[in-house]
């Protein structure tokens, strides 16, 4: 199958406008779509006119529509979506998420004036002008509520977009500075055809008839923000320098009486007004004026001001977003600060008063930015744009767990693996109280579930202070969905163990409407320590496991277990992997006795230790070379205090690299598990990650554990380990003289390398995990 990045773009259009208005927006998706077809793309469009067949009465239903379109949309797209790459939409006619929508392509949002800079021109207009007239107080009542409405609206649609497609360079410094969003986003502007703009260009007069025309034009729709306040003073000032001006009004969707009103110039013959045209008569239009005056506040782009450029119109307006992109290379003889009437005039004035040659010479200049905005080469630089999102376009998944990826333990271990080759982009969060180690090859966000309680964290009492992380909830939840939110996240992935972070992450997934992935590595039940009984463990458990998009469980136990406590549903068998074993049994000195240990060390296991210093001391009055090598960070003092610096080598937490040096020069590897009903669960349905990389390592492993465990399980029915299963150190020392026997290790160790090779190796479990993400995700 072709990469949607690469293949023609199946595309929808959205607009909340008839799709047949050139003169409006819909002209952006029209001229797009136009070309994009002819480049072998498809494009549909679902616009007002789909929505709404029937025409609107009147101005106020117009508006209703505008507000009502946003809901049939998202049915269209549900309905239909499915079919498509892209949906290019007018900002604020999207409003749900994409999976809400059971859409999985690009979902673009499309600027067309920038909702944020709009309102704050809105907000300026009522202070400066107060006297405006503003209608009926239902009409008023209306128009707010439905203003506010699409500004709501337009908030929800950027939220969900994967792409915000903005018309100018002041848009996006809005969207950055004012609103203060990160969301990927292009600045894309207007422009015009071949054809439309050699039919200007032919249709234009020669500089010394356009002079002597002494006529001025305005293309526009009439209103305070494209300068309807303005223009009197304008006309004025510009009347006193030339009495003789002509004035042209085009577009202005306005009857002349309102015009002549505004402008208080009822008789004057010199203003002519033409409130509606076709497109191919504006070519015409503007044939024998002089400039354009284009005193606008705010626009998206600036149609009006293009279209005169490519007539070979110099047009002034004022230094605004839209008029700004296009005139900046002429910005001292066209540009005017916003509001400076004189200014605007005095460039005006300037360009009336040049000579032929000197306004020929600024009429090419004016052709030439034209040329600068050809539709056909926008639109292919959008599609390579979409093609670029589309190809970034997977949104993260958001992995939440109470441990930094680079956290000593084995759950940090079976996600490095996971994520080491990830397909998609991730968001790490560390819920743990202490901050994460920093990684260069991954971001992770702190949000602790708790606070941290310093030195205690490391001691057995850090399970007790579990419970203080409800007290803490309400403010973790809000910063953990704000978190998902900001971060676009397709899917949260949460490990349960210990607190009930992964619980608050279900619950936000509902609530965003996206994928949950369930992680368990030990049995919550166990590793909550919740006080209050199993009840509240239970509770949240089954809950999340029930709801889950997809179940990963350490081992085939633990997903058995969770099957009859809390459901009856798949789950995958997700451990620990190695990417390469040894090829054989590795040889060691028979007189020699290195004994190895990696991971945490447990405060379960110091018995099991004690145990096996017991023997080591035994054995080295037969003068064997015996040492035990524990690279587990520390020990505590009182256990440190039992046994000779000699004997017992501490080592700090080290890299995949450390470890394989150490195995390098390790004869036996030490397993050990609790023996204390106590500790039942855990030692019953987990499977300790250390255990991989021991089968794969070439030596022998010591298994030090009661025979309930999922571990003892695994490593009896394949024959992969020697066995001490009593606490007794009789059980041990016999563990370690049946190393002795060259012929049965070597057995015992090609057995190990047999099951790493089945089961463990980090391919396959890779590929299972994020192969069953893809299938929840519908990718």
């Amino acid at each position: 199958m072709i990469e949607r990045s690469k293949r023609k773009l199946r595309i929808l259009a959205i607009v909340n406008l008839p799709w047949d208005l050139r003169l409006g927006a819909a002209r952006v998706w029209i001229e797009l779509a136009e070309h994009w077809r002819s480049a072998g793309h498809t494009v549909d469009s679902y616009s007002l006119t789909d929505a709404f067949p029937r025409p609107a009465r009147s101005g106020a239903v117009f508006a209703l529509r505008q507000v009502w379109f946003a809901r049939r949309a998202s049915r269209f797209i549900q309905a239909r979506g499915g079919q498509y790459d892209v949906i290019d939409a007018l900002l604020g006619t999207v409003t749900q998420s994409k999976q809400a929508l059971g859409f999985q392509g690009l979902l673009v949002a499309r600027s067309v004036g920038f909702y944020w800079l709009y309102h704050k021109f809105n907000e300026h207009a009522r202070e400066r002008w107060p006297d405006r007239r503003r209608g009926k107080l239902s009409g008023r009542i209306l128009y707010t509520l439905t203003r506010q409405n699409l500004l709501q609206a337009a908030d929800e649609a950027m939220g969900y977009a994967d792409l915000i497609n903005l018309a100018n360079e002041d848009e996006l410094a809005s969207l950055r500075r004012d609103l203060r969003s990160e969301k990927p986003a292009m600045v894309q502007p207007y422009g015009l055809t071949e054809e439309r703009r050699r039919a200007f260009h032919d249709a234009a007069l020669s500089a010394e008839e356009r002079l002597a025309k002494q006529r001025i034009c305005f293309i526009g729709q009439w209103s305070v923000r494209k300068g309807s306040r303005d223009w009197p003073e304008i006309v004025r000032q510009l009347r006193a320098l030339n009495p003789r001006l002509r004035f042209r009004f085009l577009g202005t969707m306005a009857g002349d009486s309102t015009m002549r009103d505004d402008l208080h110039a009822k008789d004057d013959e010199r203003l002519e007004f033409v409130s509606e045209y076709e497109p191919q008569d504006l070519p015409r239009l503007l044939s024998d004026c002089t400039i354009g005056v284009f005193p606008s506040y705010v626009e998206g782009f600036g149609f009006a001001v293009l279209e005169q450029l490519a007539a070979g119109l110099p047009t002034v307006a004022y230094d605004v977003p839209g008029p700004r992109q296009i005139l900046r290379k002429l910005r001292p003889a066209l540009l005017a600060p916003a509001g400076e009437i004189g200014a605007l005039v005095q460039r005006a004035r300037e360009i009336m008063d040049f000579s032929a040659t000197e306004y020929d010479s600024l009429r090419q200049q004016c052709l030439a930015i034209a040329r600068g905005f050809s539709w056909p080469q926008i639109a292919a630089d959008t599609i390579r744009a979409y093609r670029e999102a589309i190809r970034r376009q997977d949104r993260p998944i958001l992995f939440t767990q109470p441990f930094g990826l680079h956290a000593p333990g084995g759950g940090a271990r079976i996600l490095r693996a996971l994520l080491e080759s990830r397909p998609r982009p991730i968001t790490m969060v560390c819920t743990s109280p202490d901050p994460p180690v920093g990684s260069a090859s991954v971001n992770e966000i702190h949000l602790p579930l708790r606070p941290s309680l310093g030195r205690l964290e490391r001691t057995r009492f850090a399970g007790l202070a579990q419970p203080l992380g409800r007290l803490f909830s309400r403010r973790f939840v809000r910063r953990l969905k704000s978190t998902a939110i900001e971060t676009n996240a397709c899917a949260l992935h949460a490990i349960a163990h210990g607190g009930l972070d992964f619980y608050y992450a279900f619950r936000i997934s509902r609530d965003l409407a996206v994928p949950f992935f369930l992680h368990v590595h030990d049995d919550f039940i166990y590793s909550s320590r919740i006080a209050k009984g199993t009840t509240l463990a239970n509770q949240t458990m089954g809950e999340a496991w029930r709801g889950a998009s997809a179940r990963f469980v350490i081992g085939r136990e633990l997903g058995e277990e969770y099957c009859r406590r809390y459901g009856l549903l798949d789950y995958v068998i997700v451990t620990d992997g190695i990417e390469e074993i040894a090829a054989s049994p590795l040889a060691r000195d028979p007189e020699r006795l290195r004994v190895y240990f990696m991971g945490l060390f447990h405060l379960e296991y110091e018995p099991n230790l004690r145990s096996l210093l017991n023997v080591i001391r035994r054995l080295r009055e037969e003068s064997r070379s015996i040492t035990i090598t524990l690279r587990c960070g520390v020990l505590r003092q009182n256990l440190q205090h039992e046994f000779a610096s000699d004997l017992v080598c501490v080592l700090p937490f080290g890299s995949e690299d450390d470890v394989k040096a150490d195995l390098a020069i390790a004869d036996v590897l030490y397993l050990p598990l609790p023996f204390e009903q106590a500790h039942e669960s855990f030692v019953r349905l987990s499977l300790s990650t250390k255990l991989v990389t021991y089968l794969g390592s070439g030596l022998p492993i010591l298994y030090h554990g009661p025979t309930t465990s999922a571990v003892y399980g695994l490593l009896k029915e394949h024959e992969a380990a020697f066995f001490a299963t009593s606490p007794d150190e009789q059980a041990v020392e016999q563990g370690l003289r049946l190393m002795r026997d060259e012929t049965r290790r070597d057995k015992v160790v090609a057995n190990a390398l047999a099951l790493a090779e089945s089961q463990f190796m980090l391919a396959g479990i890779r590929e299972r995990f994020w192969q069953r993400i893809a299938h929840s995700l519908g990718v």
